[in-house]
Protein backbone atom coordinates (compact mmCIF):
# COMPACT_ATOMS: atom_id res chain seq x y z
CA UNK A 1 0.00 0.00 0.00
CA UNK A 2 1.08 3.43 -0.81
CA UNK A 3 -1.52 5.32 0.81
CA UNK A 4 -4.99 5.89 1.94
CA UNK A 5 -7.56 8.11 1.02
CA UNK A 6 -9.95 9.67 3.34
CA UNK A 7 -12.51 7.78 2.93
CA UNK A 8 -10.28 4.67 3.73
CA UNK A 9 -10.00 3.15 0.51
CA UNK A 10 -6.11 2.21 -0.10
CA UNK A 11 -3.90 2.96 -2.43
CA UNK A 12 -1.51 0.33 -4.26
CA UNK A 13 0.89 -0.27 -6.58
CA UNK A 14 0.45 -2.89 -9.50
CA UNK A 15 0.36 -3.37 -12.73
CA UNK A 16 -1.20 -5.64 -15.08
CA UNK A 17 0.00 -9.25 -16.33
CA UNK A 18 0.16 -8.04 -20.15
CA UNK A 19 2.25 -4.64 -19.19
CA UNK A 20 5.27 -3.35 -17.26
CA UNK A 21 3.38 -0.01 -16.65
CA UNK A 22 3.15 0.63 -12.78
CA UNK A 23 0.10 2.19 -11.85
CA UNK A 24 -1.67 3.46 -8.63
CA UNK A 25 -5.40 2.35 -7.76
CA UNK A 26 -7.62 1.49 -5.52
CA UNK A 27 -8.98 -2.91 -4.85
CA UNK A 28 -12.16 -3.36 -6.37
CA UNK A 29 -13.19 -5.41 -3.54
CA UNK A 30 -12.16 -2.75 -1.24
CA UNK A 31 -14.21 -0.21 -3.04
CA UNK A 32 -17.44 -2.97 -3.19
CA UNK A 33 -17.73 -2.46 0.72
CA UNK A 34 -17.46 0.90 1.31
CA UNK A 35 -18.71 2.46 -2.48
CA UNK A 36 -20.73 -0.12 -4.58
CA UNK A 37 -22.17 2.48 -6.65
CA UNK A 38 -18.19 2.62 -7.71
CA UNK A 39 -18.51 -0.98 -9.12
CA UNK A 40 -18.80 -2.45 -12.98
CA UNK A 41 -19.40 -6.51 -12.91
CA UNK A 42 -19.17 -7.64 -16.55
CA UNK A 43 -21.49 -10.57 -17.30
CA UNK A 44 -19.24 -12.08 -19.89
CA UNK A 45 -16.60 -12.62 -17.21
CA UNK A 46 -17.72 -11.33 -13.67
CA UNK A 47 -14.81 -9.83 -12.99
CA UNK A 48 -15.34 -6.31 -10.51
CA UNK A 49 -14.06 -3.37 -11.94
CA UNK A 50 -13.70 -0.14 -10.66
CA UNK A 51 -15.07 3.33 -12.19
CA UNK A 52 -12.74 5.69 -11.33
CA UNK A 53 -14.99 8.39 -12.11
CA UNK A 54 -17.44 7.78 -9.77
CA UNK A 55 -14.55 8.14 -7.03
CA UNK A 56 -13.64 11.88 -7.97
CA UNK A 57 -9.87 9.63 -9.16
CA UNK A 58 -8.08 9.65 -12.31
CA UNK A 59 -6.04 6.47 -12.68
CA UNK A 60 -2.48 6.85 -12.83
CA UNK A 61 1.11 5.70 -13.41
CA UNK A 62 3.12 5.39 -10.67
CA UNK A 63 5.62 8.36 -11.92
CA UNK A 64 2.31 10.35 -12.34
CA UNK A 65 1.24 9.94 -8.60
CA UNK A 66 4.23 10.55 -6.65
CA UNK A 67 4.80 13.73 -8.80
CA UNK A 68 0.86 14.87 -8.08
CA UNK A 69 1.38 13.31 -4.46
CA UNK A 70 4.55 15.32 -3.53
CA UNK A 71 3.71 17.63 -0.11
CA UNK A 72 -0.02 16.29 -0.94
CA UNK A 73 -2.07 14.62 1.68
CA UNK A 74 -4.08 11.97 0.68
Amino acid sequence: MVGRRDDGLGLYRYRYLWSDTVYVGVMAQEVALIRPDAIVRNALDDYLRVDYGRLGLKLMTLPEWEAVSKGKRL
